[in-house]
């Protein structure tokens, strides 16, 4: 089980480092850290919410403004997003896709913790072709096929001071099917290290070659 559970998790990261651009995590990571400061000071400084109800009150607020902040990290690197109205619910959340995976967002109270439970994630979880544990398969059954992750994120403490409503951190989960549990978990920054570097020669196979094309186009002119 221990096994099967590992290899599914390495497949998983190895998906995720060939298909989400490191530059949306990056963004991302950036943004989440503004978004949890922000949010505090709106409340903090908000003269129309009681002192006794300012921690549910960011508690309300954060999710849009993290919502926000998905759907304009994938703006910046290129990705599609969508945040309409669902009919179970009539809510709307962000959904960026990014190859074989789709993500939303969320708060979680602890880390390892699952959201509140909602229909649209145990839909997309069960849409996800998580094979189920504990199996005994060919090597086939752990490759990437469509996965549905979840940005899962929550302040570094529980009272309503600045300190304590920092992001304390930025995971990304995968779920197994119906939000049942998490086929992986791994902070966002965790991930970004764990991207391929570049070569020398990468790097230079990339880059424009400009000094061979003048000189080739100077010797059809000559």
């Amino acid at each position: 089980m221990t096994d099967a559970l590992d290899r599914l998790r390495e497949q998983i990261v190895a998906a995720a480092t060939t298909d989400i651009p490191k530059s949306f995590l990056e963004d991302l990571s950036s943004r989440a850290k503004l978004a949890y400061s922000d949010t505090y000071q709106e409340v903090a400084q908000s003269r129309t919410v009681l002192r006794e109800q300012r921690l549910a009150k960011i508690r309300q607020t954060r999710p849009f403004r993290m919502d926000w902040e998905l759907a304009q990290a994938a703006q910046s690197a290129g990705l599609a997003y969508s945040a309409k109205e669902l009919a179970e619910n009539d809510w709307s959340y962000a959904y960026v896709v990014a190859g074989n995976f789709g993500f939303t967002q969320s708060y979680v109270p602890t880390l390892g913790a699952l959201p509140q439970s909602a229909k649209f994630r145990d839909d997309l979880a069960a849409a996800a072709r998580i094979p189920r544990l504990a199996i005994d398969a060919p090597e086939e059954v752990f490759q990437p096929r469509r996965f549905y992750g979840l940005f899962a994120h929550n302040p570094i403490g529980r009272t309503f001071t600045e300190d304590h409503q920092k992001l304390g951190s930025l995971q990304l989960c995968v779920p197994f099917e119906n939000m049942s549990g998490w086929a992986l978990e791994i902070g966002v920054l965790e991930l970004i290290a764990g991207f391929p570097t570049a070569t020398k020669d990468d790097v230079a196979g990339r880059g424009p070659n400009w000094k061979k094309d003048v000189a080739k186009k100077e010797s059809d002119l000559s």
